[in-house]
């Protein structure tokens, strides 16, 4: 059975649950690289915090984190990997994936929850969906702002939202790499703002086409704060509700599904849940708070990404929390009450 974990009653103990970090394990990390010879792969730091758990758990009480969500990291692997791998070998790499950070929830069940992945876009993922919900026991799923391009309303995912509704399973969003310009990877862009970008796109995409509409009891994690979504709701707003000075703007503009939208559009964006990783921006974390409240915002830190080891991020997001002026109740929902009741 899932394991459960409850909130106390007793406010007396302030837990706090990193709602979003990531693990490489080291035997997947080794035998993809056997068969990704690209540069995304080269690219990536091989940085032992993706796999010394011990440390991480030196880290985790340095800051005072109690239990970390873990999901698979290094998502810009996988596009791509069709020129590299035969189908039989990218399945066998998916399905080690998910297994492997099983294993590592399950050598350290008193910190780590496990997340699944579902890295490719294709026929299989709902086996694998299954597969990650009821045979590996996982509390949620990771899937990727794009697959090779292809936008997450993408028919072949409609099955995963309507399972993840179905079944009270909540959904991870992680940014993904797209060549929008084939100067995409100079001087690092495509991750440092192009993923904020990204994830921006897939939210809204969720919005548009009608998906959130269809599937209100969907929970959906977005990586980042969000993206660019709380810092221009008003911008979004202005375009779909036709607001513009003479008309400049209109709703016209969003071809498919906008009609069929029932609410005003930022009801549909706090349907999301947003993550405080935002690197110790106090101003920015204060926005996400301001645009969704205490009850849609997940603490977490990115974990192991960043200098010294993994420690940079995460004792920025931590810092930045601790010094948010909100009340304590609300404090408490972000660091793990939230989180908690998708979970348990």
């Amino acid at each position: 059975m899932r394991v459960k974990f409850k909130l106390q009653d007793d406010i007396c103990y302030h837990m706090r649950i990193d709602a979003y970090s990531h693990v490489v394990p080291k035997q997947y990390y080794e035998d993809f690289g056997d068969v990704y010879q690209a540069p995304a792969y080269e690219r990536h730091p091989e940085t032992a915090g993706l796999w010394d758990y011990e440390r991480r758990l030196e880290h985790m009480e340095t800051f005072g984190i109690d239990k970390q969500i873990i999901a698979l990291g290094a998502p810009h692997f996988w596009p791509g990997i069709d020129k590299y791998a035969s189908e039989e070998t990218i399945q066998g790499l998916v399905r080690q994936a998910n297994d492997e950070v099983r294993e590592i929830a399950d050598e350290y069940p008193d910190h780590f929850i496990p997340v699944g992945t579902l890295p490719r876009l294709d026929e299989k993922m709902v086996d694998e969906f299954e597969r990650c919900i009821d045979d590996l026991d996982m509390v949620g799923i990771q899937i990727y702002s794009n697959y090779n391009g292809k936008p997450v309303d993408h028919e072949l995912l409609h099955p995963i939202y309507e399972r993840a509704e179905a079944n009270d399973v909540p959904i991870w969003i992680h940014p993904q790499v797209h060549d929008w310009h084939d100067w995409t990877h100079e001087y690092g862009v495509d991750l440092s703002m192009g993923w904020l970008f990204d994830t921006t796109l897939a939210i809204s995409r969720l919005v548009f086409s009608g998906l959130m509409e269809r599937h209100p009891d969907l929970n959906v994690i977005q990586h980042h704060g969000g993206g660019l979504v709380p810092h221009f709701m008003e911008r979004t707003k202005l375009f779909y509700e036709g607001k513009g000075e003479k008309g400049t703007f209109s709703h016209d503009i969003f071809e498919e599904n906008h009609e069929s939208l029932t609410k005003p559009v930022d009801e549909y964006f706090r349907q999301f849940y947003a993550d405080t990783v935002l690197y110790g921006s106090e101003p920015a974390l204060e926005t996400v708070y301001e645009e969704y409240g205490a009850d849609q915002m997940l603490f977490a830190t990115d974990y192991p990404y960043g200098g010294s080891e993994g420690k940079d991020f995460m004792g920025s997001n931590v810092r930045a929390m601790d010094e948010l002026d909100i009340p304590e109740r609300d404090k408490e929902k972000i660091d793990s009450g939230n989180i908690l009741s998708l979970i348990e």
